[in-house]
This record gives structure tokens, sequence and C-alpha cells, in this order.
């Protein structure tokens, strides 16, 4: 499970490659470049970034699928160098770990094979295993969360940094495809980039309330792995289709977010019972497409977004959307019409922090924010 599957100013002038470049255009116009992050002819450039985050001390700290490793690009030296290896002693990972930030420019990796958190330092040593009470409890549900028809992934184990489930059920319904699935990816700014599959051309982004603030519309489809309210730092596919970590300043600084208290409602919420029945059968619909997609494989060589490629029949209390789909594998969301109860399933491209071929629910209702905001694994 790698897509969780998150640039430094320091970079931009110091250690960034010219490459192809990047385009992006800010509500179309003010064009952004973003280059290649990493030095010309660093091994690490056929590899699968999979997490990434910024370091105050003007470094790059990233995470790599295949083989397991944690890497370090360090401002004042030249290429990047491995930090951490596949295993499973202290500083090891059985899979590319979801890397958000912690206290004092610190980080947390979440290894969802092994499912512990560990602490690094901001030069990439292993400090020391972190409590479930430290890194909030149940741990894989701090880095992803399921809520409303959106996969919403998290920057930081901070308390009170998360949006709200009012929030992400705003955005989802100013939409212009309100029943689609989103991609909302946190900001270290607090801004939240929104997009309706992990590798999109183009990107919106959000303010802590909810309102649309700016777009991004970028040349080649970007997976968006970190951002703050001036930098960017992504994966896209060069010209010879291997990933490549990319990055750029923005034209001009975002808004600074103004968090707000949530707006309570009073609209009755579906009880538990309902809600783990709906749960349990729309873990059975996405389990239920894992056959049909092996079908389309052996067919095509490729898993298919297309709903009636499966020859499923259309039903209507439930509706089912691939979010993404590749030779890799699939995600999909299946949402419950009556409820709004929204489950997701990855196979091959589920997040990092996720269980392969498990379906992973929470309930749209507004008031249910303690429950829904960290989704409920629906082993069923």
């Amino acid at each position: 499970m790698s897509f969780s599957l998150p640039l430094l100013a320091a970079l931009t002038s110091t250690l960034l490659v010219p490459a192809k470049a990047l385009v992006a255009q800010v509500s179309a116009s003010r064009p952004v470049t973003l280059q290649r992050a990493l030095p010309p002819g660093d091994p690490y450039e056929a590899l699968l970034p999979s997490s990434a985050r910024r370091l105050a001390n003007g470094g790059l700290i990233f995470t790599d699928v295949r083989p397991v490793t944690v890497r370090l690009l360090e401002a004042k030296r030249p290429g990047t160098r491995v930090v951490a290896r596949e295993g499973a002693g202290p500083g090891e990972y059985r899979a590319a770990p979801d890397l958000l930030s912690y206290a004092a420019d610190s980080v947390a990796a979440w290894d969802a094979a092994l499912r512990r958190w560990s602490l690094l330092a901001p030069n990439g040593t292993y400090v020391r295993l972190l409590r479930d009470h430290e890194a909030g409890t149940p741990s894989d549900q701090r880095a992803v969360r399921v809520h409303d028809r959106a996969i919403v992934l998290a920057a930081s184990l901070e308390a009170g940094t998360a949006p709200t489930a009012e929030v992400i059920s705003r955005i989802v319904r100013s939409r212009d495809t309100p029943n689609d699935g989103l991609i909302i990816r946190q900001s270290h700014s607090g801004h939240l980039w929104v997009a309706p599959k992990f590798s999109a051309a183009r990107w919106s982004v959000y303010d802590a309330d909810g309102q649309e603030s700016a777009q991004f519309h970028f040349a080649t489809p970007l997976r968006l792995m970190w951002a703050d309210g001036q930098n960017v730092l992504g994966v896209t596919l060069d010209e010879d289709s291997v990933p490549t970590i990319v990055g750029g300043k923005l034209p001009a600084p975002l808004a600074t977010v103004r968090r707000r208290p949530p707006v309570q409602r009073t609209a009755p919420a579906p009880t538990s019972l309902a809600v783990s029945q709906v749960e349990a059968r729309l873990g059975r619909v996405l389990r239920g497409l894992v056959g049909p997609q092996e079908m389309v494989y052996a067919e095509r060589g490729q898993y298919t977004t297309n709903v009636s490629d499966l020859k499923r029949p259309a039903s209507a209390s439930e509706h089912v959307r691939f979010i993404d789909a590749t030779k890799r594998g699939w995600l999909a969301i299946a949402i419950d019409v009556a409820t709004g109860v929204t489950c997701a399933m990855g196979v091959g491209l589920a997040p990092t922090a996720w269980n392969e071929a498990e379906p992973y629910c929470s309930t749209s209702a507004p008031e249910s924010a303690s429950s829904s905001d960290m989704g409920t694994a629906a082993r069923r």
C-alpha cells in the first residue's frame, strides 16, 4: 500500500535542478514552474516515492515503496542518503511509512504493516517509538480518514489540526459533482488541497472553513505530497514515465488560515446500530468489486475506473465510484444514499496507512465528528 499514499524555500534556490518543468496556474493565470527536487543522476529517481515532508532546517525527508526505505536530502549535502530500511527492529519498517509533522520539527512515521509510530529527529535519526496516547489512538486513523465521499490525508499529528466533519461535507457539496469522491490533502499551513483522485492535473485550495481560495492547473497530473502557504511538493511522471519528485514556490503566498469553531447542527445522526449495518453492507459491496476487476485486468491488462465495465447490477441504495485505477491496482468508494455513510477500499493503490483490500468507513452526519474523525475499519 503506497500512495497515501503529502517545496522547500531553501531547495528552490540551492538544490532544485532545472528539468522539464511543470506549469501550474492560479485561477487560470500567474504560471508556477515546478522543477526536479533531487540532483540529476540520484539513484532515487528510479524508485517509487510514497510520502514526503519539508523540514524547517532546509531538508527534505521522503519514503519509498520499493525497496522500503526512508531517505533524507539535506540542504548542505549533495545527494540523498538512506536513514531507515526494511525490517522489524527499532527504526525499521515493513511498509513505506506515512510521514506526518510532530513537535519541534520532528517527524512521526506510521508503519501500517507493523502498526506502530516511530519518532524521527529532524536529521532523520530514529529516536523512539511513539506510544498510542502520544500519536493519537487509533494510530492509523490519524493519518487517513474517510468521511462523506472524501479521503482525507493528514499533515500533522498535533491536536486540532484536522478539518472538521462539517468542513469536509461543505467542500464535497460545493463541487460541481457532489456525488463523486474526493481526495483532500491537508497542508502544513492549514489549507486543504482538493482533487478528484490522488494524481490530478487540477487542484483546488480551500481554507479551514471550507471556502475555496485558489485553483491550480498543472500541465502533467501531480500527486501532491506536501504544501504550505508558499511552496508545493509532489510526484509526477517524467518523459520516461518514471516517478519524479518536483516542487517550487507559489506565485503569491496563500492567505493565512484562521480557524473558526465548528457550527453545531441539530439534525439527528443515524444510530450506531444502523450505521454498523450500513457499513457492513457497503463493505460487502466493495469486496464484491475484486472479482469483476480481476476479470477486467485479465482481459485488458489494466483495472478500470468505469463501474459499467464490471457488469454489476445498478443499485438505488448505494453509489459506487472508482477514484483511481491503474495497472497496479484500484481505489473505490461506496456511499449509502439514505444515510450518507461512506466507505472506501483500495487494492494495490490503498493509502499507506490502510490494510490491503479492507473497507474503511465513516458516517457523514455532521454532529458525529468524534466518531467519523477517524474512519472505522469495517472488518465484517
